[in-house]
C-alpha cells in the first residue's frame, strides 16, 4: 500500500531580499535563520514566518554557510574577510 503524507501544500515564498544569489545554506539558532548572499548582503529572518529582522552589506559577497556560536554571527566573505556580527541586531 502506498504512504499517505497528508495534505499537499503550496510551497510559498517568504524572503526576496537580494537580487543575488544564495549559493550557501542558512544558519539557524534560536529561531532566526541567517542567509549570504553573492552581492555582500547578509540578513537575518524570523524562522516562523520569513520577515526580515535585520540586513547588512559587506564589502564582497559571501559564499559559505554563515555559523553561529555564542550570540554571533561569522562569515567568509569572496574578498578574503572575515566577519563577525551580533546575531541579533
Amino acid at each position: 500500500a502506498a504512504r499517505q503524507f497528508g495534505a499537499k501544500r503550496e510551497a510559498r515564498r517568504a524572503f526576496d531580499g537580494s537580487s543575488s544569489a544564495f549559493p550557501a545554506a542558512p544558519a539557524a539558532a534560536a529561531g532566526t535563520l541567517y542567509i549570504s548572499s553573492l552581492d555582500g548582503g547578509v540578513y537575518a529572518l524570523d524562522a516562523a514566518n520569513g520577515q526580515v529582522i535585520w540586513e547588512r552589506e559587506l564589502a564582497a559577497g559571501a559564499w559559505a554557510t554563515p555559523w553561529v556560536q555564542d550570540g554571533t554571527l561569522y562569515l567568509g566573505t569572496l574578498g578574503g574577510g572575515v566577519y563577525a556580527l551580533h546575531a541579533e541586531d
